[in-house]
């Protein structure tokens, strides 16, 4: 069983190798495309001193229909977050993950290799799915399969996907304007139970 950590933020202050994250991305069409995560590694940078560049390896595991049918697809995405440090601390301008617009994490790999989570959520690609909410719904259901393999603890998955679909679709606009997170060093506590 994973040990549960409670940080959920349009930008977390960090991805750490072995968490899983529940992701969502922006389509830039006001819909989002909903993902889990599990932090695999990190490689910082700096350039010229005014900006911090850091580079997060995720193993991105997701639902999709593009060659046909819904499969379970795993692929390795980087997010990227820059910090610009010339700014001032209370104006802290960060700029986000590409098109991601919420990262929270569900809990930490401790009894459990990513092939052993890739084997539990096999079974759960929808058959027929609207292409809109698909994404959503199989995370819902990832949950729940993750859950009770004992793998996180989240009893409360649609509680805790509302809230993280609330702050995703605040954060999607601006994502899509391709804008930093406003206010970018505030971060809301979100637990995936009552």
């Amino acid at each position: 069983m994973l040990a549960f950590g409670e940080t959920a933020h349009p930008l977390p202050r960090q991805i750490v190798k072995g968490e899983i994250y529940v992701c969502g991305f922006s389509r830039g069409n006001g819909t989002l495309h909903w993902t889990l995560g599990v932090g695999i590694g990190t490689k910082e940078t700096i350039d010229n001193g005014k900006l911090k560049e850091i580079k997060y390896i995720v193993r991105k595991i997701h639902v999709t229909n593009r060659e046909g049918g819904w499969t379970l697809k795993v692929e390795d995405e980087v997010l990227y977050h820059v910090i610009y440090l010339d700014a001032p601390e209370d104006q802290l301008v960060r700029v986000g993950y590409g098109a991601c617009c919420v990262v929270a994490k569900l809990g930490r790999l401790v009894d459990f290799r990513v092939v052993d989570l890739i084997n539990i959520l096999k079974s759960t690609a929808p058959e027929e799915a609207d292409p809109e909410t698909a994404s959503y719904n199989w995370v819902k259901d990832a949950i729940q399969s993750l859950n009770e393999a004992k793998v996180i603890l989240c009893p409360n998955r649609r509680g805790f996907m509302g809230r993280l679909t609330k702050i995703a679709e605040r954060q999607s606009r601006y994502t899509d304007w391709g804008c930093g997170f406003k206010n970018g060093d505030r971060y809301a506590t979100i637990h995936p139970f009552p």
